[in-house]
């Protein structure tokens, strides 16, 4: 399994990962509102349609919405 397809946020938050025009941009954030201001930290105004959150019961990322 390759980095960009399994959780690695610190213990205590959630994983998010941010699809970007050449990758995705990992991330550990407490809720969706929190992730995009991390994203805002490496692309220009993130959209919530990029971001993907980990579902532990499915073992996979799917996508976020509020």
């Amino acid at each position: 399994m390759t980095h960009h397809n399994k959780p690695l946020a610190a213990n205590g938050l959630t994983s998010y990962r941010y699809a970007t025009a050449h990758s995705y941009v990992m991330i550990g954030a407490t809720c969706i509102g929190d992730a995009l201001q991390q994203a805002a930290l490496s692309t220009q105004s993130p959209q919530v349609e990029n971001l993907e959150i980990w579902d532990a019961e499915q073992g996979c990322y799917q996508p976020a919405s509020y």
